[in-house]
This record gives structure tokens, C-alpha cells and sequence, in this order.
């Protein structure tokens, strides 16, 4: 496979990416997405993606749970020390150093 066939695949799975992605946000994130949806929820969209890949985020669970929290307590939330996220990381010194990911979803499993 040459870079052009990969580059290919590689948008081709973002943009399925994007759209289960907001498949899933009208079932379980319905009014915060509402609100977003009167701004650019594509380019949103596309911004969540890129600061996920940043946090080291790889799976699609994780992707699907930054989105939910970004709705819910701000894009900044990772990085906000008021948002109920960071609150919850200080708390929970066992966090530390842990990978993003098992981070981001032991919170989603017991704040859900």
C-alpha cells in the first residue's frame, strides 16, 4: 500500500469515526449536543478527535467518552482544575501515572 491508498483509508475511517461518533451523541448526550449543533458540530467534532489523539487516547470508548465530557464540562475539562474530571484526578491519587485511557474511563464508570 502506498502513502496516497493510506492516507485515503486513514480519512476514510476518521469520517466513520465521526459519524458513529455522533450517532452515539444523540443517544446518550442528547441536550448538550443539541446546543452544539447550532454551532459547527462537524469542525467540533474534528477539534475532539485531534485533542484526543493529543491525550493519548487510542480507543474508541475513550473517544467517545472525551467527546461526552467535553459536552458536558467544557472542551478544557482534562485540562480545567475546576471541572468535575480534574477535581475527581486530585482526589484519586492512584491516577497517577496511569495511562489516559484507563484514567478517562474509571471515571466514566463510576461518575455515568
Amino acid at each position: 500500500m502506498d502513502e496516497k491508498q493510506e492516507a485515503a483509508l486513514q480519512r476514510a475511517y476518521h469520517w466513520r469515526l465521526k459519524e458513529r461518533l455522533y450517532d452515539w451523541l444523540q443517544v446518550y448526550a442528547t441536550e448538550p449536543l443539541q446546543h452544539r449543533r447550532s454551532l459547527d458540530c462537524g469542525a467540533w467534532l474534528d477539534d475532539r478527535l485531534q485533542s484526543a489523539e493529543q491525550a493519548g487516547l487510542i480507543s474508541e470508548r475513550s473517544i467517545a467518552i472525551w467527546a461526552m465530557l467535553s459536552l458536558e464540562q467544557g472542551d478544557d475539562f482534562a485540562s480545567n482544575p475546576d471541572s468535575p474530571y480534574s477535581q475527581w484526578k486530585i482526589q484519586e491519587p492512584q491516577t497517577l501515572g496511569l495511562p489516559a485511557e484507563v484514567t478517562l474511563q474509571t471515571f466514566f464508570n463510576e461518575h455515568a
